[in-house]
């Protein structure tokens, strides 16, 4: 179970923050990225380890969205996320941790009254899909992060590029569904389509040329299909019956309704999927940077 762990910490200074985001420009890092790299290493100079989500996260965000372009482009700091319950869709906080924090989930939904989250803990079945919804949206979140490193600088492969695509169409997804905007079920089906599509480029080599071609373009469940067979039916997170809650390419040109609770299983199955796709590329990079080290 996640939980927060409550210690007393210092915070970072004025002159610490305009010194730190001063050594990450002249390291060519951008305004969006630099307070979560502030705040890794705010925990690493401070030997603290602490949760955003605290006081610190908001000192750091705060400075950089008054100092930086980076106020300009976010409302929050951070990441969010969204959940769906008692028909109606949530802002979740993703709070980005470094050391042995621990996290408690349902403190982490925005604006729910307390009598609502109560009665969220005590159904089962709501509060399990919750919780799986949240670690994968976490766990997508924290993998975005291990992808930057681990491919460092230089051109970012295919694979990245599909990854990062998707990462932004959850996050318009998002945006979305907190608004009950119909258009966000588009940003899920792409978030589906670049995910496996991802993982065809790492696994199979199939570059991008070829991925615009049939069956992969567009093709849901043949992709979907293609990535089971290289992996193994067994291990995918969904099914390829599940792709059906996404509605054909052309939605985008029609004024289409959907019921709220296709949206939410349409998102939720999006998020699974990418988490999924995030963590085979994550495992096949790792395993290839093992074998280029020098024994």
């Amino acid at each position: 179970m996640f939980e927060f762990e409550s210690a007393s910490f210092r915070l970072p200074s004025e002159h610490w923050l305009d010194e730190t985001n001063e050594r990450l420009s002249r390291d060519g890092m951008l305004p969006a990225r630099r307070p979560m790299e502030a705040y890794r290493l705010w925990c690493i100079e401070s030997n603290q380890s602490i949760g955003l989500g605290g006081e610190a996260t908001r000192v750091i965000g705060e400075w950089f969205a008054k100092n930086t372009q980076y106020g300009k482009h976010v409302q929050q700091p951070f990441r969010q996320s969204v959940c769906f319950f008692d028909l109606s869709f949530w802002e979740i906080s993703l709070p980005l941790v470094y050391g042995s924090v621990r996290i408690e989930p349902l403190k982490q939904i925005r604006g729910m009254p307390s009598a609502l989250r109560e009665r969220l803990a005590r159904d089962a079945v709501g509060f399990e899909e919750y919780f799986q919804h949240f670690t994968a949206a976490y766990n997508f979140f924290v993998s975005i992060e291990k992808l930057e490193r681990i491919k460092g600088d230089g051109e970012s492969p295919l694979y990245c590029e599909f990854l990062a695509a998707a990462d932004r169409h959850l996050l318009s997804a998002t945006s979305l569904l907190l608004a009950e905007n119909m258009k966000a079920i588009e940003d899920c089906r792409h978030v589906v389509e670049l995910s496996l599509k991802a993982v065809l480029n790492v696994v199979r080599g199939i570059d991008e040329r070829q991925l615009k071609r049939k069956p992969y373009n567009h093709g849901l469940p043949s992709t979907f299909e293609a990535v089971a067979d290289c992996l193994a039916p067994e291990k995918m997170p969904i099914s390829v019956s599940d792709l059906h809650i996404f509605p054909s390419i052309e939605v985008r040109y029609q004024a289409t309704d959907f019921m709220l609770n296709d949206l939410w299983q349409a998102f939720k199955l999006s998020q699974q999927l990418a988490t999924f796709c995030m963590e085979q590329v994550l495992t096949r990079l790792m395993k290839n940077k093992d074998r280029e080290k020098p024994w």
